[in-house]
This record gives C-alpha cells, sequence and structure tokens, in this order.
C-alpha cells in the first residue's frame, strides 16, 4: 500500500481511498509532527525539571548558577519564539503551558537574587 494512503471508506458501496495530502505532496504526516512536537515538549518540560535541583545545589554549594534564568534564553525559550502555527488551540494550550513553566522557573530565582548568576 502506498505511504500516502491512510485507509478506506465505503461511500454509498463504494470503496473510496483515504489520501494523507501532506505524505502526497512530501510533508511529513500530521500524526509525525504531532509525535515530533510531544517529544519536543517534553524534552524542554524535563529541561525545567532539571533547572530547580540545579539552581538547590548551586544555593547549598555557594557556586554560581549557570543555567539561563531568561524565559527566552532556554531552549525551550528559543523554540517558543520562532514557533510559528494558526492553530488556535495549539496556540492556547502553549500559552498556558509557558505561563506556568515560567512562574515556576521565576520564583526561586526571585527569593535568590544574591546569588551570581547567569542571564
Amino acid at each position: 500500500m502506498l505511504p500516502e494512503i491512510r485507509g478506506v471508506i465505503n461511500s454509498r458501496g463504494k470503496v473510496i481511498p483515504l489520501i494523507d495530502l501532506r505524505v502526497k505532496l512530501g510533508l511529513p504526516s500530521a500524526n509525525v509532527e504531532l509525535d515530533e512536537l510531544i517529544q519536543l515538549l517534553h524534552d524542554r518540560e524535563q529541561d525545567h525539571y532539571n533547572w530547580l535541583p540545579e539552581l538547590e545545589a548551586c544555593v547549598r554549594e555557594r557556586r554560581q548558577f549557570k543555567l539561563a534564568r531568561d524565559p527566552h534564553a532556554c531552549k525551550f525559550g528559543l523554540w517558543h519564539d520562532k514557533f510559528q502555527t494558526d492553530n488556535s488551540l495549539l496556540k492556547m494550550a502553549l500559552k498556558k503551558w509557558t505561563r506556568r513553566i515560567n512562574a515556576s522557573m521565576l520564583r526561586p530565582t526571585k527569593s535568590c537574587s544574591g546569588l551570581n548568576a547567569a542571564t
């Protein structure tokens, strides 16, 4: 079966193939793009989860904090600032997720403002 064929439907007794036009036009399928986006967001979320323990370790060990404190300088911020989509649901979900992640990132840095931290 051709890669662009997603399946078949029966319409009024006729079998009609369902074609993924994205694949037919040489683009990645929506499922592939969605899976890649989910993996990217998971990886960037993990970066943020790793960020806080590093900040805590720097405070405990009295060493310089070298990770990004500016939400636009981390890997997610760099990607997010360039990302464009016409999908309004995706835009809203990313905006909500970004606010939540950035709020959790900024709280500890305000209480540790005396640290010599790299931006």
